[in-house]
């Protein structure tokens, strides 16, 4: 009996929403958002990420080499392995050229989707684990009211919030957020985590 038959029928399907349903109305339900899912706001994908950060040096990427290893070779010799430039230049590359603002994030579908999910559930149960390294779905609940908790550190889950995000990839907040971490600051203020290479 092949696996896709079996979401074919309509009242497995039923049976499959009302169990998330439920789920979700008991605060037992977590979402999980593959990496790209803010692609749709302008986001840059990986590879693009890469591209954007030696483009803040006015540099090209190195031919042939694989992402994880070009991120660590920019570090090292385009930025002298000083941490706090290298997570600066990676959050101007990743942000570049995206707005981070009501309207834009209205427009999404996804992101909608995906709030609306964590807006259904009760407060301080909603889950969300993102393998971004933006704040597009904290940004977008925070502006419908509800208190967002970037979490990146083992430390940081037992926070209170309305919506726990985890960003176990690594989080850089987007400029102007108020999702500060108080005890990840760079030199300039602005909080960031390591982001880990995917």
């Amino acid at each position: 009996f092949p696996y896709t038959t079996l979401f074919r029928s309509a009242r497995f399907r039923l049976q499959i929403q009302d169990i998330l349903a439920q789920r979700l109305l008991d605060g037992r339900m977590a979402v999980f958002l593959g990496a790209g899912v803010s692609m749709g706001i302008g986001m840059p994908s990986w590879s693009q990420l890469i591209r954007n950060l030696y483009w803040t040096k006015r540099k090209r990427p190195p031919a042939g080499k694989d992402l994880a290893h070009a991120a660590e070779r920019f570090l090292r010799i385009q930025c002298n392995d000083r941490y706090p430039e290298y997570l600066s230049l990676v959050r101007q590359a990743l942000y570049r050229g995206v707005a981070i603002d009501f309207l834009t994030l209205h427009r999404s579908i996804t992101i909608a989707a995906i709030a609306a999910l964590a807006m259904s559930s009760k407060r301080g149960s909603a889950q969300i684990y993102t393998l971004n390294y933006d704040d597009a779905v904290e940004r977008y609940l925070s502006y419908h009211g509800y208190i967002c908790r970037p979490i990146f550190e083992e430390r940081d889950a037992s926070m209170t919030a309305d919506v726990h995000v985890f960003h176990p990839h690594g989080f850089i907040p987007s400029p102007g957020s108020q999702l500060y971490h108080p005890k990840q600051e760079d030199h300039s203020g602005q909080t960031f985590v390591q982001p880990r290479a995917r």
